[in-house]
């Protein structure tokens, strides 16, 4: 029997604050995570931070070390609609999680449903697998 049912949709932005670009990071479509592995990190925060240490690990290992890393991270649980689990302007860098404590960077979910609202949410621009398929890997140096 399935107790819950979760979903999500992630996009990580990278600032180089030096050159002024910008990196958008979706972790299947850069071939850091298998759909699998993105499932499974789908509304659970410490596979979420583990990523992040990633994307760290990697930003650094290219030289860069005056950035910030931003995600939209969007989950629904049981058919609710999908909410934000963490702040898009929160600087994800300076996040830290422990399984035994509150983090306060993880949004609460909100509690109070309308009727009828278990219904599937349907993923609007940049998070439809559409707008995914023309994603391209940077090239080079950015």
């Amino acid at each position: 029997m399935k107790l819950r049912d979760k979903s999500a949709a992630l996009l990580f932005t990278v600032h180089n604050l030096d050159t002024g670009r910008t990196l958008h990071i979706h972790p299947v479509r850069n071939n850091h995570l298998s759909e699998r592995q993105f499932d499974s990190m789908s509304g659970r925060p410490d596979m979420f931070y583990q990523y992040v240490q990633l994307l760290k690990r990697k930003m650094r290992s290219r030289g860069l070390r005056n950035y910030t890393i931003n995600a939209q991270y969007f989950v629904s649980v049981n058919g609710r609609a999908h909410q934000e689990m963490v702040d898009p302007k929160l600087d994800l860098r300076t996040i830290r999680y422990s399984p035994f404590t509150h983090s306060d960077w993880i949004k609460p979910l909100a509690k109070n449903l309308p009727p009828g609202e278990y219904k599937r949410f349907r993923l609007l621009p940049p998070f439809s697998k559409k707008s995914f398929k023309s994603f391209k890997k940077p090239d080079g140096d950015w």
